[in-house]
């Protein structure tokens, strides 16, 4: 369900953007939860300290608010720039651990081939 139905039941336009942004500020909350309750553990560093990586739960935090932020200011052009700006790259990497990991033993020249093709092929379709 979306919350156009709702305006086909006659419920008011102000009513409809505050379930709006409840809705989309619990968006952001579970996205938060997610990012701090699936940290990695910690490293230890060159002092042998042991090091948590909160760092980049941090900024994931900061990001996912900005883009909330974003998108309440109805900037969604800018919105979207971000998306791709950050999340692109981000999948990239994300592809290149974990679907090419097992098939690095077997052929490297390969793996390198696919995932260069797959770069230039997501980074052209983000830019059209």
């Amino acid at each position: 369900m979306t919350i156009q139905v709702f305006h086909t039941l006659g419920v008011p336009p102000e009513t409809l953007a505050l379930f709006d942004y409840v809705l989309g500020l619990g968006l952001l909350l579970i996205g938060i939860e997610i990012v701090w309750r699936h940290r990695a553990p910690p490293q230890p560093n060159e002092a042998g300290n042991r090091r948590s990586p909160s760092g980049s739960a941090w900024a994931l935090s900061a990001l996912f608010g900005a883009l909330w932020l974003l998108w309440v200011a109805n900037a969604i052009a800018i919105f979207w720039l971000v998306i791709f700006v950050v999340g692109l790259p981000a999948a990239v990497g994300i592809t290149q651990r974990s679907s090419f990991t097992s098939s690095v033993r077997r052929s490297p020249k390969m793996h390198q081939r696919m995932f260069q093709a797959f770069s230039r092929s997501a980074w052209s379709g983000a830019c059209v």
